[in-house]
């Protein structure tokens, strides 16, 4: 169910720091619950250190260990939270960084001349609404609709036969831990609700689901995880309409644009064409070299349909407007590469013919 989930796919075959936020944020838990605190205290070093969501991640931990601490005592003793000790290395060097970045830069997470500052602006009440359902659509999206669906018997049917073991609570608690810690921060925001940010919060529901259907009917449990790896695997499928902005980094549909960004650049250079009067968006518009890790260095410029000669644009470029899409679509097309899932395309500047 971890591996066969898109967004976690996606983020594999991309240099992406979610990988090694997994995998610590798992390692820190399996270290927990088999009561392997030094593997616990090297974990929680790593998990904080990749990010501030890193951060974010080893508070989970710290809070699901008290709960846990409450489910084996039926209390909070005081002298099992000698436990604290585990976490002080990790909060220690994240603090010392957090310090240090600001004695350094002046600021800690974004600053007003970051590219990303806009995903940081506070929400009106429509925004809180509209970000409510934003995390809805993300919990159900490319195929987790499926995890969902079963959710709802399996719920019912454990609720009715009081069907609970302490896994059950385990992974229940650290399930409304990870939404109580995470979520308010990106709903409370203008756009921080990206699907890879969620990425433990689809597993441990998902685990949660599918461990109440072992309890509840062992036999069921294959078929149906069968039936969910099937339907995750097809979400990878999934296309939105133009017009609907799509998380492409979120699931294998993304694929062949890699190719086809390749085949476009070959037909840029064959052509002759300047780099310097082709727009584009991101992830294109960087210099070529932190891109293909070769030798070449140049950048196409920025996308400005009242500017540029000639627009490379891919319906996977997020950056591009409804208004500017609809002006590119009166603009003559040189080139068209299309594969099942992502087309791109090179336009020229009517202005210019």
């Amino acid at each position: 169910l971890l591996l066969s989930d898109p967004t976690l796919l996606a983020q594999s075959i991309l240099v992406s720091p979610d990988i090694i936020l997994v995998f610590f944020f798992l390692l820190s838990l399996n270290s927990l619950l088999q009561n392997k605190k030094p593997l616990l205290v090297i974990s929680l070093i790593f998990l904080a250190m990749i990010s501030m969501r890193g951060m974010m991640h080893v508070v989970i931990i710290f809070l699901f260990n008290i709960f846990n601490i409450y489910l084996q005592e039926g209390k909070i003793i005081l002298k099992r939270l000698s436990m604290i000790l585990s976490y002080i290395p990790a909060g220690f060097i994240a603090g010392l960084w957090l310090y240090l970045h600001f004695l350094h830069t002046g600021w800690v997470g974004y600053h007003d001349d970051s590219p990303w500052s806009g995903c940081f602006q506070p929400v009106d009440m429509k925004g809180l609404f509209r970000n409510i359902f934003i995390f809805g659509w993300r919990m159900i999206d490319f195929g987790r609709i499926i995890i969902w669906i079963l959710a709802i018997p399996v719920i019912y049917y454990s609720v009715k036969r009081s069907l609970f073991d302490e896994n059950s609570k385990r992974l229940f608690g650290i399930f409304v831990i990870s939404i109580v810690v995470l979520i308010p921060n990106m709903i409370l925001h203008t756009n921080l609700l990206g699907h890879r940010y969620l990425i433990i919060i689809y597993f441990l529901f998902a685990l949660l689901i599918f461990y109440q259907i072992r309890l509840l009917n062992p036999n069921l449990i294959k078929r149906l995880s069968l039936l969910a790896v099937f339907i995750l695997l097809c979400g990878n499928l999934l296309v939105y309409p133009e017009g609907i902005a799509q998380g492409w980094d979120s699931s294998l549909a993304h694929y062949p644009y890699y190719k086809l960004r390749k085949e476009m650049m070959e037909f840029i250079k064959n052509e002759k064409i300047p780099y310097n009067e082709v727009g584009t968006a991101f992830p294109n518009n960087v210099n070529i070299r932190f891109i293909d890790l070769g030798d070449s260095s140049y950048c196409f410029t920025n996308k400005d349909v009242k500017k540029n000669k000639y627009v490379f644009y891919s319906h996977i470029f997020n950056d591009f407007t409804n208004e500017e899409i609809e002006e590119l679509k009166k603009w003559p097309i040189i080139k068209r590469i299309k594969s099942l899932t992502v087309e791109v395309i090179l336009y020229k500047n009517p202005a210019e013919l």
